[in-house]
């Protein structure tokens, strides 16, 4: 099809040439701008279409194999409440009332729904219900993801200790510097959750992202041996048309040309964890 182009636009010049020199140069020159451009616009898809094709020369295809990813352990949903037992406190029972502040107030959020108030040692937050007090310590899980149904910045879902229900935090004027700031006090202490469960059990399961003692696979069962020499990257959150939620995407490259990715709950956790745990399986 580009080669297409560039023919059709060299005919079109060759055109405007002979419309030029024996009718009208401004109708032939209309037709000399009009192929140099669509010829250009071939050869830029010509070299584009070229420089993929190498790319995916380059790439080798991950190996695969079990056929799929091996069974582990699902991280978020690790210290759920069992459903099977008497029905779970509710997040006001646990986390609302009169409970004194997290801390001193550091920074505070003002609302287009509801305020957000960063504490030292935690997040307040006022909702229809009432108040909720959030240690930093009590969130097991975030999905940091951008959906359909609230365009515009992303938003954050906490997972809490002791509770089934969820917390979505949106709604912020300053909503990215808000789930920022969220992500930042929680992130360790979640690697460190993951972590538990990991050295436990020896596998753990992070949205799309297996790890084993053996190496790390994706959804469809792609495998990677640890290795100290990864380079990790990620993608906050694809920009192509889908439906649903849009989730982070983590990137792991090999030295050989071999790339691995996993869609994840949260983007800056998982590379985290896989440098820490890279690094010490290469140690």
């Amino acid at each position: 099809m580009m080669v297409g182009f560039i023919a059709f636009g060299t005919v079109l010049m060759a055109a405007g040439v002979w419309v030029g020199t024996q009718f009208e140069w401004a109708g032939g020159a209309a037709l000399i701008a009009g192929g140099a451009a669509m010829a250009a616009l071939g050869r830029r898809g010509y070299r584009q279409r070229l420089a993929l094709e190498a790319q995916a020369r380059a790439y080798r295809p991950l190996d695969n194999p079990l056929g799929g990813p091996p069974p582990a352990p699902v991280y978020e949903d690790a210290d759920e409440p069992e459903t099977d037992a008497e029905q779970p406190p509710s997040l006001a029972e646990l986390y609302g009332g009169d409970r004194p502040d997290p801390g001193p107030l550091e920074r505070s959020f003002p609302p287009r729904s509801r305020p957000y108030l960063v504490h030292t040692d935690g997040l307040v937050l006022v909702t229809h219900e009432g108040r909720l007090v959030i240690p930093w310590d009590a969130v097991r899980v975030i999905w940091h993801r951008k959906e359909l149904t609230h365009p515009g910045p992303a938003l954050c879902e906490l997972a809490l200790d002791g509770t089934r229900e969820h917390v979505p935090l949106l709604g912020s004027r300053r909503q990215e510097e808000l789930s920022a700031v969220i992500v930042d006090r929680t992130r360790e202490g979640i690697i460190r959750r993951i972590r538990e469960v990991y050295d436990r059990e020896g596998k753990v399961r992070l949205g799309e992202l297996t790890l084993t003692r053996e190496g790390i696979y994706d959804a469809d069962g792609g495998h990677l041996p640890w290795s100290g020499d990864w380079r990790i990257d990620g993608v906050p959150f694809p920009r192509a048309e889908a439906e649903g939620p849009w989730y982070n995407t983590v990137y792991v490259h090999s030295t050989d040309g071999r790339t691995l990715a996993a869609m994840v709950p949260e983007l800056s956790t998982a590379t985290g964890l896989l440098r820490e745990l890279s690094g010490t399986a290469s140690s």
